[in-house]
């Protein structure tokens, strides 16, 4: 699988189920989410406006991610939406290597990377502040997701999201 194939994968509406642990604290978080991914071309106006004010080459597609979560222990609700647009690292139609650009204002560019058994690594590294997160499909509409986070070279967030197809739309 290349990684357009990948990210055309995780395109429907998902179920997500999220336990983090903040290492500084002994409590676990616990969330749900509704996902919603659509796959966009590079030539989809949203992937366009947002590849132009980057100035980006080589854009492999964006993918559009609207989000409704809850996360205790305050079960308050969240909202949101984000596009991220992916490069390639070269002009090889299909790299497995690049960055991501994120519609989120003041975001930095991350890197991504698709392994040959098919995971895909997203890191992001800011004022020394690293966040990787690890995604990989167990089954067609069963999906894996961990996550951390460090500051300094310490882990300071960790969490494991389960993530169910629900439909394609």
């Amino acid at each position: 699988m290349n990684i357009t194939e990948f990210l055309q994968q995780t395109a429907g509406k998902w179920f997500s189920q999220r336990t983090a642990h903040p290492v500084e604290s002994s409590q676990t978080q616990t969330g749900k989410s509704t996902l919603y991914v659509d796959f966009l071309a590079s030539d989809d106006p949203k992937v366009k406006a947002l590849s132009d004010r980057q100035g980006l080459n080589n854009v492999l597609g964006g993918t559009l991610v609207t989000w409704e979560a809850t996360i205790d222990p305050s079960a308050q609700f969240y909202k949101g939406e984000r596009l991220l647009v992916w490069v390639g690292d070269s002009d090889v139609q299909n790299p497995q290597r690049g960055k991501f650009f994120s519609s989120l204002e003041g975001s930095p560019p991350g890197s991504f990377s698709l392994d040959e058994d098919e995971i895909l690594t997203l890191r992001i590294e800011s004022q020394g502040q690293v966040s990787e997160d690890r995604i990989w499909f167990a089954s067609p509409n069963f999906r894996l997701r961990t996550s951390f986070t460090q500051v300094s070279g310490e882990t300071v967030f960790a969490s494991l999201c389960t993530e169910i197809r629900l439909g394609n739309g």
